[in-house]
């Protein structure tokens, strides 16, 4: 009874080695913000566009409205997030294009996509 309750341990710890291997080596997909819709809510997903809104919250917050061939997807910078990296609202200006990979959300009917990290914002001009 013992050796069993041994292999069983041993056989779960190799399955949670290996799904948090293959969730750290697995890339998000990237996807056009045309192209991302509904389906995608809970979706870990990469998009990129152009800055055409940006409006800094008084509580820290900066929200980014980003746009790709005629169609808008939300980037909400939280203060949470903001805090554990080296952003600050005069980092971004209308006009640049920007890659994200974050969770896709929808809020109030808009989709939003949600970053995670600092390396998941990238200004490419």
């Amino acid at each position: 009874m013992k050796k069993l309750y041994w292999v069983g341990i041993s056989v779960s710890l190799v399955g949670i080695l290996a799904l948090y291997f293959i969730a750290s080596i697995q890339k998000p997909q990237f996807k056009p913000i045309p192209q991302i819709t509904s389906e995608d809510v809970g979706k870990l997903l990469t998009t990129e566009g152009r800055i055409v809104y940006k409006k800094v919250h008084p509580n820290g917050h900066i929200f980014l409205t980003l746009k790709k061939d005629g169609k808008l997807i939300q980037v909400p910078l939280f203060k949470s997030f903001l805090e554990h990296t080296i952003f600050k609202h005069v980092y971004f200006k209308p006009g640049q294009r920007l890659r994200v990979t974050g969770v896709v959300e929808e809020y109030h009917g808009n989709l939003q996509i949600i970053p995670r990290k600092e390396s998941d914002v990238k200004i490419y001009d």
